[in-house]
């Protein structure tokens, strides 16, 4: 799960909030491969499916987002918080 993450985030007024959850939208549909999955769980929240990828390279990949983000975000004093979670697929038998 990704978010932007600030000491205040949620005492950010609404429009600067989408403002920051549109970036990190713009930023993930560039950085991530074709066939991944993005799906926005809340109103700052994204949850990725990256299928076939291994825990090292996920972590490489969310280190690339969470630059690109820092990038453009320097002095607004929001940063990425993010949770790995490995999934195992399930088959109806």
């Amino acid at each position: 799960m990704l978010m932007p993450a600030t000491n205040g985030l949620l005492l950010l007024p609404l429009a600067e909030r989408q403002k920051l959850a549109g970036q990190l939208e713009q930023i993930l549909l560039a950085n991530l491969r074709r066939g991944d999955v993005v799906c926005k769980l809340g109103e700052s929240q994204f949850v990725l499916l990256l299928v076939g990828m291994s825990t090292i390279q996920m972590k490489k990949m969310l280190q690339r987002i969470r630059e690109r983000y820092r990038r453009e975000q320097q002095q607004k004093g929001t940063d990425l918080r993010a949770s790995i979670l490995p999934g195992l697929p399930l088959e109806i038998a």
